[in-house]
């Protein structure tokens, strides 16, 4: 671990003393996201923030979400229209010096975003300076919590210091039955077992953005052919013996010959999918290219060109046959507008979510599965459109379940508007 590792946790356990009084009485929200910088250039940290923002709202209008973000973040293009923007990261302050802030602007609550960016498995210091940001707002006296995160079989040891800082009645929300069990291995009896946030997003269907891909969807649909969402980013370059340009070779060689196989050789159309635009992760790069070789390859493949938000894409998933993709929060969309998946795996957060789902093991794929061949990935798609109704069954029976416990991250505690599982005040 570094330095600032080191100095930043030894913070954390001397501020643990020194705790100030709750602020004044209102209905402040601090929501701390995954991407302090760019905060909603990740379609599934915009979903996260949308839902938080939308429940807020349908609680009290007299609720303000102000979003903590970084000193160089474009507050113009990054912050969600009707909420504020309080800068948090970047500076370089002391947690002493933050808690005073969040105490000085009048926040009452503080809601963490989980995802997966809380376990040290990208980066152990950004990871321990959400939950610093998270144990600053306790110790300025407001009601705390956050939102389900991953636990992934990479997590940083060391991080299960971090989470020892907090009281021992505090309940870390955990987001899948998977990273629950590691968590409670990892750190002891102090999860609790949620969903993902963002499965309680709202669909927005009638857009002028949407109308173009939901005509091509219907169009495609007419010819009697199944729409198959795809998603690929480069971010999977990042895992062992991976190479995101030859796994755009693969869903093409995929695409081609699994509509070749279909009777009639008519029975495809790929709808491309971009859920991520911050720079040299964006999907595009992996989606431009793949474009062109579904093109090539006589598959009718669309692309919808201008940037969808996470609503619009969740409404256009509902109209899709199936998904395929390894962006969690793709899938997330897909399976909470009914649509079945088939996931390719990433540090070992979706196997988690099909779990969640009941859904056959074998609709999760190893993306070096495929790195050689395409045929593991053409009977994955094929397995799943053959079980398509029985996939939508699962689940539309488990859905309710799954919103629930979505909703459990929004448990109200005695303070008016506080999560469950925060620290009384």
């Amino acid at each position: 671990m570094t330095a600032r590792f080191e100095v930043n946790l030894a913070e954390m356990k001397d501020l643990s003393t020194r705790r100030l009084p709750r602020g004044r009485q209102g209905r402040r929200l601090l929501v701390l996201p995954p991407d302090p910088l760019l905060v909603t250039a990740s379609r599934g940290d915009q979903a996260m923030i949308a839902a938080i923002m939308d429940h807020y709202r349908s609680l009290d209008a007299g609720w303000h979400v102000v979003i903590g973000c970084d000193v160089r973040t474009d507050r113009t293009r990054a912050i969600p229209d009707g909420a504020e923007a309080l800068t948090l990261y970047g500076r370089g302050a002391g947690i002493g010096r933050i808690r005073d802030r969040i105490h000085g602007e009048g926040i009452t609550d503080c809601l963490l975003v989980g995802a997966d960016v809380l376990d040290g498995s990208f980066n152990p210091v950004f990871s321990l300076e959400q939950l610093r940001m998270l144990h600053a707002a306790r110790m300025a006296g407001c009601a705390i919590g956050n939102t389900g995160f991953s636990y992934s079989a990479d997590s940083a040891p060391r991080m299960r210091e971090a989470f020892g800082v907090f009281p021992p009645h505090y309940r870390f929300a955990v987001r899948d039955p998977i990273s629950l069990r590691r968590f409670a291995d990892a750190v002891g009896d102090r999860g609790r077992r949620t969903a993902d946030i963002a499965f309680l997003l709202r669909p927005a269907a009638d857009t002028p953005r949407t109308a173009a891909s939901r005509a091509w969807i219907a169009d495609r649909r007419d010819e009697g052919r199944h729409v198959i969402a795809m998603n690929l980013h480069p971010v999977l370059d990042r895992s062992d013996g991976v190479d995101s340009r030859t796994l755009i070779e693969r869903y093409a060689i995929a695409a081609r010959d699994l509509s070749a196989s279909r009777p009639g050789g008519r029975d495809l159309a790929i709808y491309l999918m971009p859920h991520d635009f911050r720079g040299a992760d964006a999907d595009d790069h992996c989606l431009r290219p793949l474009l062109q070789r579904v093109r090539e390859a006589g598959v009718p493949v669309f692309h919808p060109g201008a940037e969808l938000d996470a609503a619009q894409c969740k409404a256009i998933l509902a109209d899709c046959d199936l998904a395929v993709g390894a962006r969690m929060h793709l899938l997330i969309g897909a399976l909470g507008a009914g649509c079945p998946i088939v996931g390719i795996e990433y540090r070992g957060k979706i196997r988690g979510l099909a779990e969640t789902f009941d859904l056959p093991a074998d609709r999760i794929l190893q993306p070096t599965a495929f790195m050689e061949s395409s045929r593991s990935l053409q009977a994955a798609i094929a397995a799943a459109l053959g079980a398509n109704r029985d996939d939508r069954r699962r689940i539309r029976d488990a859905l309710p379940h799954v919103l629930g416990m979505a909703a459990d991250n929004f448990r109200l505690a005695p303070a008016v508007g506080s999560p469950v599982g925060v620290d009384p005040v």
